[in-house]
């Protein structure tokens, strides 16, 4: 308990440093579990379940073991504490930039199934720059906020955010030749700025990056333009002798590279093939690296334009 620290989020017990605060996230989860075996009524219970319900992204907590461990100290804290749990119907009030969003009701027996209760806010409610969303209710809630967004960026630059991992997207021209012995290879050359294709031309993607640290569970998606189809995308077409990702999928608007470990400064390399299928110009999205169980961690190279002449 000497080692439990307080903050606006709650108590916690921290741990040295680690990838991506798993060890203190599954440190606090035990803790807690210890406590509602042996002092269930101990006065910090209550700030370290705030503390360890403020940690869950999205659907999970940072791993698929970590979101195990966390779920088992809860449902403890309930089954040890179901006596004091107060759960009421009530009348929720949503307010966006001080305009009332239809008022709605929170049923208690549809939360005991796991329901609970999903509103969207409309567009019409937002405004360029900070937007302030405030709940009025009459019992406590827990809640979480899910925004879309759309950059209104062209073109797209590079970033990065929570690492220093640069991504890099380069175009080259593609020429399909056979060597002496009749065997297919595949020569190409960087692609220049403003130049054209034509219809039927291949050209292949190169994505490249070096981890700053050792990461595990990221993917790279990769948006594929109008107007272009992947070609030869699971056979093995020879452009590079070691496949640094452990699987690769073509789905109809991206193609996607899943990493179970990035070593640091191992430079990785990903590349596949287009053809240009139709004649126009085609925005080229930029190429996305984040985390699989925490996309915060998350870089993104710049976009570009292809144009495909007759």
């Amino acid at each position: 308990m000497n080692r439990m620290e307080s903050g606006p989020e709650g108590a916690y017990f921290p741990e040295p440093p680690a990838y991506l605060n798993r060890q203190t996230v599954e440190t606090t989860a035990y803790a807690l579990t210890a406590l509602l075996k042996v002092l269930p009524d101990h006065p910090k219970i209550e700030e370290i379940v705030k503390w360890l319900a403020l940690q869950k992204t999205g659907s999970h907590w940072i791993s698929t073991k970590t979101t195990g461990v966390v779920i088992t100290a809860l449902s403890e804290y309930l089954i040890t504490r179901k006596e004091r749990i107060s759960l009421e119907d009530q009348t929720i009030t949503v307010k966006v930039n001080g305009k009332e969003v239809p008022a709605f009701s929170m049923d208690r027996s549809e939360i005991l199934k796991g329901k609970g209760q999903s509103i969207s806010i409309p567009a019409g409610y937002l405004v360029h720059g900070e937007n302030r969303v405030t709940l009025a209710c009459e019992h406590e809630i827990y809640y979480a906020m899910r925004v879309n967004t759309m950059l209104e960026e062209d073109p797209v630059v590079p970033a990065s955010y929570r690492c220093d991992m640069p991504v890099a997207k380069q175009i080259y021209d593609v020429t399909r030749v056979h060597d002496s012995r009749g065997n297919p290879r595949i020569l190409s050359r960087p692609f220049e700025k403003g130049e054209s294709l034509q219809v039927g031309q291949e050209i292949r993607i190169e994505i490249r990056f070096t981890p700053d640290r050792d990461y595990r569970y990221f993917i790279l998606e990769d948006g594929l333009p109008s107007g272009f189809e992947v070609v030869d995308f699971e056979k093995s077409t020879g452009l590079t002798w070691w496949t640094p990702y452990s699987h690769k999928e073509r789905r109809d608007e991206k193609v996607v590279f899943f990493f179970d470990l990035l070593r640091a400064g191992r430079e990785v390399i990903v590349e596949y093939i287009l053809r240009g299928e139709l004649e126009g110009s085609f925005f080229l999205p930029p190429a996305r690296l984040f985390g699989m169980y925490s996309p915060t961690f998350s870089s993104n190279s710049g976009s570009d334009t292809l144009r495909v002449k007759p």
